[in-house]
C-alpha cells in the first residue's frame, strides 16, 4: 500500500480509537516504513489531543511515544527497556505507542523476550514494528501482528500501461517468457510493476493471493542483490 492508502485504511481506526495490539509494516525502504509509523502517530495526536502537527513537522517528545532507534542489532537490554516503558500503560494519552525499527535484527534472546511481550498485551499499548526483511522476522512474532506492506515513495506513481498481475498470470508459458524478457530489460520499471502487483493483490485475502503476494515480496528482496534479473523473473513465473 502507498502511504496515502495506509492513512485512509487507518482513518476509521484513529477516529474510533480501535487499534489492534501490534502492526508489522514491511517493504524495501526503511525510512518510508519509519515515516509511515510517525505519520500515523501524528494523525492520532491531531485527532484526539487537539495537536496541530503538520505532515512534515517533527513528532514531539512525549512520555507516551517511545521509538527504538535504527539499531544494527536489537538485544535483550533493548527489550527490557521496552518492557519497563509499557508496564503501566499510557501516561497521559489514550494510547502508548512503541515503534521498533528493523524488528528482524533481534537476537534470538531478544526475539523470544519480545514475543512474550506480544503474547501478554497491555491495554492501550500499541506496537508499530518495521522490517525490510520480512522472512527474517520470527514467524511467531509475525503471527501476532497485522502485517501491512508499504510501498516506497519512489514507486507511488502507477502507470496505466504496466502489465497487471492478473494478465501476467493468465498468459500461457510462452507469453509469460516473452513478458519476462520485456520486463527484465528495465530493472527499475520491473520493481515498479512488482509493487503495483502487490497493490493489486491487496484488495483480496484469498489463500492463493496471499501466496502470490509472498512470492512477489521474495522476488523484490532478491532483486536488491546483484542477480540475473531475467532468470529470477522466469523462476518466479514458473512457480505460479
Amino acid at each position: 500500500m502507498t502511504n496515502q492508502a495506509i492513512s485512509t485504511l487507518f482513518s476509521n481506526v484513529i477516529t474510533s480509537n480501535s487499534f489492534s495490539h501490534a502492526y508489522l509494516f514491511h517493504g524495501i525502504n526503511q525510512q518510508d516504513l519509519y515515516l509511515t509509523c510517525i505519520d500515523l502517530i501524528k494523525d492520532f495526536l491531531n485527532h484526539h489531543h487537539q495537536a496541530s502537527i503538520p505532515k512534515d513537522g517533527d513528532l514531539p517528545m512525549h512520555p507516551d511515544i517511545f521509538i527504538l532507534d535504527d539499531e544494527n542489532s536489537i538485544k535483550i537490554d533493548h527489550i527490557k527497556m521496552i518492557q519497563d516503558k509499557i508496564k503501566f500503560g499510557p501516561y497521559s494519552n489514550l494510547k502508548l505507542f512503541i515503534v521498533v525499527q528493523n524488528i528482524d535484527r533481534c537476537s534470538i534472546q531478544a526475539a523470544n523476550a519480545f514475543l512474550k511481550t506480544l503474547e501478554e498485551p497491555i491495554d492501550n499499548v500499541i506496537f508499530f514494528l518495521t522490517t525490510t526483511n520480512l522472512n527474517a522476522v520470527l514467524p511467531t512474532i509475525r503471527s501476532r501482528c497485522i502485517s501491512i506492506y508499504t510501498t516506497t515513495s519512489e514507486f507511488n506513481h502507477i502507470d496505466d500501461d504496466i502489465c497487471t498481475f492478473s494478465h501476467f498470470k493468465s498468459c500461457d508459458s510462452n507469453q509469460r517468457l516473452q513478458l519476462c524478457l520485456e520486463l527484465s530489460s528495465d530493472k527499475h520499471r520491473l520493481l515498479q510493476t512488482l509493487h503495483n502487483w502487490l497493490a493489486e493483490l491487496t484488495a483480496t485475502s484469498s489463500f492463493n493471493h496471499s501466496r502470490d503476494s509472498n512470492r512477489i515480496l521474495n522476488l523484490i528482496e532478491t532483486l536488491q542483490f546483484n542477480v540475473n534479473v531475467r532468470l529470477q523473473l522466469e523462476s518466479f513465473s514458473f512457480a505460479l
